[in-house]
């Protein structure tokens, strides 16, 4: 893109085609039809590291099964099995009922990333203007709206971003306190909390993440969504394990064992919080103060909210 200092951020996007972000960042596409069996569907997904898959009904595609979806139904199963004491009988519970559904009963439920096509021709900034509302990743479909050529992530756009932060202008160097892009209200929870317990939290509050806080107010991890790519059946146990060993074991699984907690300071300059939420694979970065108490997060959402506001 092209641009003057003085050019809002969503201007310089909105001459730039969709097809420009495509080019440096391809994304195989995995999809289910509405007949296909849940589970099937799940390590299918799971195995390929993807959190969302178009589902296709009679050729045409009817939404996105995204990893929420399953986390929900997945709640919606303990619940039904209270009465049982045993856990390994609940996973198992759990298990038949994702081989006994299919795709279409479970594709959307969680209602938190719906079906939202763009053609190779938009603008950057109509990606920008969904992602700003809390979607989390867009299907690019052919000239018909009918078949998914490829997906769009926010955290696809926000590399995009970092690697043309030259033409933000000063935005870029200006701090994420000067923005007020920091949202101060943070869903917390306590790290001996077992890890379906947050995710029950994360699908309760309409969250995508929650901040793991230690007594003494410190933060020590981030149990989000993005943790269950790669989740497997045999992988069920772990979600009755503390939050902080859950959050362990899937992060060496990942190859990410460091990356518990990403941080940054009210001063730290907005193009170095996005690539630093770039660089770790993180959808969201805490705000901590000069005591290294937690005193808010950022979110990609939250950057794509600023970028269209200023």
């Amino acid at each position: 893109p092209s641009s003057s200092p003085m050019d809002a951020p969503c201007a310089v996007f909105r001459g730039v085609p969709v097809s420009e972000v495509l080019q440096e960042r391809q994304r195989a596409v995995v999809s289910f039809d509405v007949d296909d069996n849940t589970d099937t569907a799940v390590t299918a997904l799971q195995r390929q590291g993807f959190l969302s898959a178009p589902v296709y009904d009679g050729g045409e595609c009817v939404g996105l099964l995204d990893v929420l979806d399953c986390v929900h139904f997945a709640l919606s199963v303990e619940d039904s099995a209270t009465e049982i004491d045993d856990e390994s009988w609940r996973n198992f519970a759990v298990q038949m009922s994702f081989s006994l559904q299919r795709v279409g009963k479970v594709v959307g439920i969680s209602k938190r990333n719906p079906f939202c096509p763009v053609k190779l021709r938009d603008p950057l900034s109509s990606v920008m203007e969904l992602f700003a509302k809390g979607i989390h990743r867009v299907c690019v479909v052919d000239d018909t709206g009918k078949k998914v050529t490829h997906l769009i992530t926010q955290s696809d756009l926000c590399t995009y971003i970092v690697q043309h932060a030259v033409h933000l202008g000063p935005i870029a160097t200006a701090t994420v306190q000067e923005l007020d892009v920091m949202q101060r209200e943070v869903v917390c929870a306590p790290p001996q909390m077992t890890a379906l317990e947050v995710f029950r939290k994360i699908d309760e509050v309409n969250v995508s993440g929650v901040a793991l806080v230690a007594e003494d107010g410190t933060p020590i991890g981030n149990l989000s969504a993005s943790d269950l790519a790669g989740f497997l059946e045999e992988d069920l146990p772990l979600l009755n394990l503390p939050a902080i060993e859950f959050l362990r074991h899937i992060r060496e699984k990942q190859g990410r064992a460091n990356h518990f907690f990403v941080s940054c300071e009210p001063s730290t300059e907005f193009i170095s919080l996005v690539r630093t939420m770039c660089q770790n694979r993180v959808h969201r970065c805490f705000v901590v103060d000069d005591k290294k108490g937690l005193a808010g997060v950022v979110s990609m959402t939250d950057v794509f909210r600023i970028l269209l506001a200023l």
